[in-house]
């Protein structure tokens, strides 16, 4: 047990650093996304006959000029705040010619950059580049796009689940997950340091050749996860069950655990030091 005091101190000195992160970032962001939601909700219940008309027959309709004042305020009357009157309209007509000309617009921009478009999609289907420092991604899912020496420093994840994606050579550093999920996730000589997951569970994954140190987990259960020559030491699990966990070659070295079972776990030379 010796230095298991030092650890938790580390540990809860950086669950302190996620709490007040969570607090100041991820927190507002979920309240503006859900005020936004709540927006949404009362306009579709604010059309009128011809708007849902419109709506059922071509997919779209137009504002009037009160629910657009609605959407950018909240409430139907911009008491307090600032909005521009020239820049709502009741002409429908004014409104179909601004949007034939974005439409216009933008063809004009595919037509002209056709050649870069296709490669772009054809290079973004199998790998994805995200920014290496300070990261903050909100509601931004990873799907089928693979991360090829890709590291992080400092990124915060927040609402974005993530399948079927590789991480190689991506080493990750003071990285956040909250409300993040993943599955089908194989992860190859990417280590990873100082990172906190948070409601963030894991299935299906594979970390091979993956060490892992100062990582904190909490509310975060794991499923049919394999490690092989994936050794992590200064870890602490809380609330986090894992089942059906496969270890080879993987020791493991002061490791705290509150109420955290594993439940049917095959190991192999990985021996366990607390």
């Amino acid at each position: 047990m010796s230095g298991a005091a030092s650890t938790l101190k580390r540990l809860l000195n950086q669950l302190e650093n996620v709490k007040k992160e969570v607090e100041t970032k991820v927190l507002p962001a979920v309240e503006r996304l859900e005020e936004i939601d709540r927006r949404f909700t009362r306009l579709s219940n604010w059309h009128n006959k011809k708007q849902r008309d419109e709506l059922e027959s071509r997919g779209y309709t137009f504002l009037s000029k009160e629910q657009s004042k609605m959407m950018l305020t909240g409430r139907e009357t911009n008491k307090g705040v600032e909005i521009n009157e020239e820049d709502l309209s009741d002409d429908e007509s004014e409104i179909d010619s601004i949007l034939e000309d974005d439409i216009r617009l933008i063809s004009k921009i595919e037509g002209n950059d056709l050649n870069f478009g296709n490669e772009l999609k054809t290079r973004t289907k199998r790998f994805l580049k995200t920014e290496s420092f300070g990261q903050m991604r909100i509601l931004n899912p990873f799907l089928f796009a693979n991360q090829v020496k890709d590291g992080a420093v400092l990124r915060r994840v927040a609402l974005s689940p993530k399948a079927f994606s590789a991480q190689i050579l991506s080493p990750d550093f003071g990285s956040l997950s909250v409300l993040s999920p993943s599955a089908f996730v194989p992860s190859v000589l990417s280590p990873r340091a100082a990172i906190a997951n948070i409601l963030s569970p894991n299935a299906f994954t594979v970390e091979l050749a993956t060490p892992q140190a100062f990582a904190a987990e909490v509310l975060t259960p794991r499923a049919f996860n394999a490690k092989i020559l994936s050794p992590r030491a200064f870890s602490a699990y809380v609330l986090s069950p894992r089942m059906l966990i496969t270890e080879i070659l993987s020791p493991k070295a002061m490791e705290m655990r509150v109420l955290s079972p594993t439940v049917l776990t095959f190991v192999v030379l990985s021996p366990g030091r607390n």
